[in-house]
């Protein structure tokens, strides 16, 4: 058989900042883009038109602060530009984005426990969850029982926090996710499947990445895929 994890790392996407005028503005960035190019969730009083400053960081101290720029607004989300890349700017000053069912602020201990161990492309502003289940030791006897392990990327969005408003399922609209299926994963499936084991995935976030790649391939078979889901 074969487990087919999740190996995105959560980032601390949530920023809270202010405009020049005053006022308050909380930010949960969705995906980063170009290094110094981000797409977010803006929560405020008043969505930001383009060209609006949001300071970040310490806003009484210049040398302590940094100011984003909104570029453009696209559909729900904002594009920002910063000075300096994204995730050296989330390292200085966001946190991490709990889930709101756990009805509390984050900690220090959060950056560490809020990921899976085997956490390693960074990029999502959730963990998938699933993949919590999991430590080291239990990976271990699981690989020792001769069942194998292959890793994709999903960096899980800020869409995931959006619940399910309609009626009909059909007509709920998912948010795009960045996904990686790389070529090895694709051989350890079809290796297992030629041998008549299992093909497990460990999560929702694990099942849509494989979905997506085996879109365009013949039934049974899947390809490399990189870019975004629909």
């Amino acid at each position: 058989d074969l487990l087919v994890f999740n190996n995105t790392k959560v980032i601390p996407a949530r920023l809270y900042g202010q405009k020049r005028t005053g006022g308050k503005i909380e930010i949960l960035i969705e995906r980063i883009q170009h290094g110094n190019k981000a797409l977010a969730m803006i929560k405020a009083s008043k969505a930001p038109k383009a060209g609006t400053e949001i300071v970040v960081g310490h806003v009484e101290d210049t040398m302590g602060q940094t100011s984003l720029m909104v570029e453009e607004r696209q559909d729900d989300l904002f594009l920002l530009q910063s000075p300096i890349d994204f995730f050296e700017l989330l390292d200085q000053y966001g946190e991490v984005p709990l889930p709101p069912y756990l009805e509390r602020d984050p900690d220090s201990d959060d950056t560490d426990r809020y990921q899976t161990v085997y956490a390693e492309q960074q990029g999502a502003v959730a963990a998938p969850t699933a993949g919590l289940h999991f430590d080291n030791d239990l990976i271990t006897k699981i690989e020792a029982m001769g069942i194998e392990t292959a890793y994709l990327t999903l960096h899980v969005g800020a869409g995931t926090f959006q619940p399910v408003r309609v009626q009909n399922i059909l007509d709920h609209k998912m948010h795009s996710e960045t996904i990686e299926v790389p070529d090895d994963v694709c051989q350890k499936i079809a290796a297992t499947k030629a041998k008549g084991g299992r093909v497990i995935a460990v999560g929702t976030t694990t099942v849509r990445s494989l979905e997506t790649a085996a879109q365009e391939c013949a039934a049974g078979e899947i390809k490399p895929f990189c870019g975004d889901s629909d």
